[in-house]
């Protein structure tokens, strides 16, 4: 795992992000078990089909296309172009071919073109759960869908939170800062279980190109640094080059 645990056991709940930044990795590190929310309702200006990458001249999306008419839900969206696996390869390999740690991709882009016509929630679990063991984060995950939460489990975010905790043993509930705007902290005081707040400030690494960019996809630091793990988590002792 990234760092060290709870006494109580921990769960994050989150949905399947594409290629994550260093703060989602960092989350699911701290947790005994991720909840992936792959039956939520998907939502297009968000994280749960794309990412960034550094380029010399800043950042850039690396999106994958898809199929996602009305409101539907995450485990409902399927891939409209199943070239997005080769595109994406490409553009990594042209903007980091100086990098001296470019074979640690290639189990990625080959899970990538095994998964290019999979389900959008599939492809982004599984190439997600390869960049954290990567880091050394084997957190389990349990697919939300497969719980069977019932409406009134589900009538608001601080409800749901709540009934995944308690159908999954957990005591503590890890939440990312953004929780603090739809999370009711009175009533998580009154179910007996702990909310805890994320603290993590983002690693700065030497990147390939002048300048630092933040908020990138945690491929960019695989790709620029020596050590990824310890400069995510620097208390860690050095640990050998990540494969």
């Amino acid at each position: 795992m990234g760092t060290s645990k709870a006494p109580n056991p921990t769960l994050v709940a989150h949905q399947p992000p594409y290629l994550p930044h260093a703060g989602f990795v960092d989350k699911v590190a701290q947790a005994d078990v991720w909840v992936v929310q792959d039956d939520v309702q998907f939502a297009r200006a968000d994280w749960q089909h794309r990412n960034r990458i550094r380029t010399a001249a800043g950042w850039r999306w690396l999106t994958i296309p898809v199929h996602a008419h009305g409101r539907p839900r995450i485990d409902e969206v399927t891939v409209a172009d199943r070239l997005w696996a080769r595109r994406h390869r490409r553009a990594v390999e042209q903007w980091y071919r100086r990098s001296p740690y470019r074979e640690r991709l290639a189990p990625l882009w080959e899970l990538a073109h095994e998964l290019r016509g999979a389900p959008l929630w599939r492809i982004t679990l599984e190439m997600t759960q390869l960049l954290l063991r990567q880091v050394g984060v084997t957190t389990p995950a349990v697919l939300e869908s497969g719980l069977g939460l019932t409406e009134a489990e589900t009538r608001t975010p601080t409800d749901r939170l709540i009934a995944l905790c308690r159908r999954l043993g957990c005591a503590t509930y890890l939440s990312g800062p953004g929780g603090r705007s739809y999370l009711d902290e009175p009533e998580w005081a009154a179910s007996g279980l702990e909310l805890r707040w994320q603290q993590f400030t983002p690693p700065r690494y030497g990147q390939l190109h002048p300048g630092f960019v933040s908020g990138l996809s945690v491929v960019d630091l695989l790709l620029c640094d020596a050590d990824p793990a310890r400069r995510l988590w620097p208390e860690r002792p050095a640990t050998a080059e990540a494969a």
